[in-house]
């Protein structure tokens, strides 16, 4: 049961409800969400699965119908990734032909009940990692070092990750030593608080030091030092970072000037810490980052009937801005020039000038967007007060920290952000909020090296996590 793929309600309704048909449509197949039932009536047979290709899973049950028990069972199908992602389905009843059937369904749903964090009889067990099986009750709070605990009420905007640094008391890394002899000259040093101890024969140290050195017949992984801090001292970790995040930044963004459609931009992304992406970055350090690292490493959402009409509006969008006065050139993936485990994609940059343009596209109407406005409520993070639009600076969308970040990208001063549909538009000039910006990135950058980069580089180091021949073509690589 461990090789079966995580499978999640949101995977589940993505694919039978908000998939597209050959039409390109949604398939709104509600129905096929009745699948639950068959799964909570115990109607679903053993599952069995194979590996067609290496990131790959085929799984295929029997499913008793729902109306005669003694009729023919189905024989239902499912294809997936090894991340849960739900490539397509098939069934031998007669909706089986259009991938969305029921007994299909309910093959996922077992799959969901076998593999979830609370019900789950399959995946790690809490002994399988470490510092899992004697955790308290409280979900956000793992085993500490003393120095890094606070006896004090978290308070909102308050950033106690590094509590240690600030009442003065910071541990020293872990030295790490890539050879024998560098290890013996750094506990001969003079300054080396247990050297006498390593020149006492009989001891442990000693005959560490002191044992005959054997060549390995396979390399050694190079292993990862402590990650506390925002600094590369992690040798593992700084050796990917300097081959695959600190790259010719002009050279990856003209090669993701199509954006979405193309594979290097995606790859850039999922290694990186994004404008759009930072507002799903957990804030406090006891927050499980499981979920957010799953789903930004391997996302699973496809787009909805929301997300669909702004890509396909936007073209109209910029025409109009155009239109206005404000003609945009086209950008690809933009890296921040002193940070570049950090990017943003600019829908456009105003021609001839240093602004950056943000676009949104509600599913809206013009009336239906005044009348929201001028009821108090938010429109893309936008409110209306004392007539003037504004862009919210604790939005629940995070809109405005996206043009901040995009901003510190592009080493622009000022953005515009404009919300369009196709009866009228909001603009509005947002300024660049230095001081803002800087104590966001400070605490983007402490989750992208103690939290993110470690797990981007094992999931990379295990082929989990794949980089195409494409971005290879503007790494250090080539």
């Amino acid at each position: 049961m461990r090789r079966w793929p995580p499978v999640s309600y949101h995977d589940i309704y993505n694919y039978l409800v908000m998939s597209e048909c050959v039409d390109g449509e949604a398939m709104v197949n509600f129905k096929s969400m009745d699948s639950y039932n068959y799964f909570k009536s115990q109607k679903v047979g053993a599952l069995y699965i194979s590996s067609p290709a290496e990131d790959l899973v085929y799984v295929k049950g029997d499913v008793i119908p729902s109306l005669a028990v003694n009729s023919e069972r189905h024989h239902a199908w499912v294809l997936l990734t090894t991340t849960g992602v739900i490539e397509t389905a098939g069934c031998t009843c007669k909706a089986g032909q259009e991938k969305t059937c029921s007994h299909a369904g309910a093959i996922l749903w077992k799959l969901d009940h076998a593999t979830s964090a609370v019900t789950g009889r399959s995946g790690e067990a809490l002994t399988d990692r470490q510092q899992q099986w004697n955790q308290g009750t409280c979900k956000n709070i793992g085993p500490k070092r003393i120095s890094h605990v606070r006896f004090k009420r978290h308070k909102s905007g308050v950033d106690e990750h590094h509590a240690a640094e600030e009442q003065g008391f910071v541990l020293p890394p872990i030295r790490q030593y890539l050879t024998h002899t560098e290890m013996k000259n750094a506990f001969s040093d003079e300054k080396c608080s247990v050297r006498n101890l390593a020149l006492l024969p009989g001891t442990m140290l000693y005959k560490v030091l002191n044992a005959q050195v054997q060549e390995a017949t396979t390399p050694c992984d190079l292993p990862h030092n402590e990650h506390t801090d925002a600094t590369l001292t992690c040798r593992k970790c700084a050796s990917f970072y300097d081959r695959y995040i600190d790259i010719d930044g002009e050279k990856l963004e003209q090669a993701t000037q199509q954006q979405s459609s193309s594979k290097v931009w995606h790859d850039a992304r999922k290694i990186r810490l994004t404008a759009s992406s930072a507002k799903k970055v957990p804030v406090k350090s006891t927050t499980d980052p499981s979920r957010f690292l799953r789903d930004h490493l391997f996302p699973s959402f496809r787009g909805n009937h929301a997300t669909n009409h702004g890509k396909e509006n936007e073209p109209n969008a910029l025409r109009e801005l155009q239109r206005i006065g404000y003609p945009t050139v086209s950008s690809g993936t933009v890296i921040c020039p002193e940070e570049p485990w950090l990017s943003a994609s600019p829908d456009g940059i105003i021609k001839d000038t240093n602004v950056l343009v943000e676009v949104k596209c509600p599913v809206t109407t013009g009336a239906d967007m005044t009348k929201c406005l001028e009821s108090g409520k938010p429109v893309c993070d936008v409110k209306l007060i004392n007539g003037r639009h504004v862009l919210m600076r604790n939005g629940p969308r995070g809109y405005f920290m996206q043009t901040q970040l995009g901003m510190k990208c592009t080493n622009t001063k000022q953005c515009i952000f404009f919300v369009w549909c196709a009866e009228s538009h909001i603009l509005i000039n947002v300024e660049y909020d230095e001081k803002y910006t800087q104590s966001l990135v400070e605490r983007l950058k402490r989750f992208y090296f103690t939290t993110m980069l470690p797990r981007v580089v094992e999931d990379f180091n295990g082929s989990r996590l794949t980089l195409s021949k494409q971005y290879m073509t503007v790494t250090k690589d080539v």
